[in-house]
């Protein structure tokens, strides 16, 4: 029940519309520059959280921080977010667009499947960091301003 439908408009390579699509869940997130970020029709927000121990953090697939070349990465937030949970994909993302998830980390990812949120996340008052290329896949860091902040601290400069 938690697949998704990814869809972004790519204008001069910048993604300027995102859609994210959970049809099980009901849900339907959506946005464009400039114009906010919108489930089912309302406004929504992401989290302001700013305490990673008292926070909900997402990964993606704990495999995928070993293919990012990051395991120690995976192993501090282990350690450091006391509230860490496996939402993988697309539903993390949407989780943190609606604000039960404070922030995420989510590794080896085509663009394709991070464009949506490239545009979404901002529009909802959120941060999202690109991480640098590996093999081709790209990592993004999503969320509370904060956190992400916080949490890019984890990876080496």
């Amino acid at each position: 029940p938690l697949f998704t439908t990814l869809i972004a408009l790519v204008e001069d390579g910048e993604p300027v519309l995102g859609l994210i699509d959970c049809p099980v869940l009901d849900e339907r997130y959506v946005g464009h520059r400039g114009g906010g970020c919108r489930r089912n029709g309302r406004p929504t927000r992401v989290s302001q959280a700013s305490d990673l121990r008292r926070a909900i953090v997402s990964h993606g697939d704990p495999f995928c921080f070993d293919l990012h070349g990051a395991p120690e990465v995976f192993e501090r937030m282990a350690r450091e977010c006391k509230l860490l949970r496996g939402y993988t994909d697309a539903f993390g993302h949407a989780q943190v667009l609606g604000g039960g998830v404070a922030a995420m980390v989510d590794l080896n990812l085509n663009l394709w499947d991070a464009a949506p949120s490239l545009v979404l996340v901002p529009e909802a008052g959120g941060r999202i960091v690109t991480l640098p290329e590996k093999d081709g896949k790209i990592g993004v860091i999503l969320g509370s301003p904060a956190l992400v902040d916080r949490l890019r601290s984890f990876f080496p400069a």
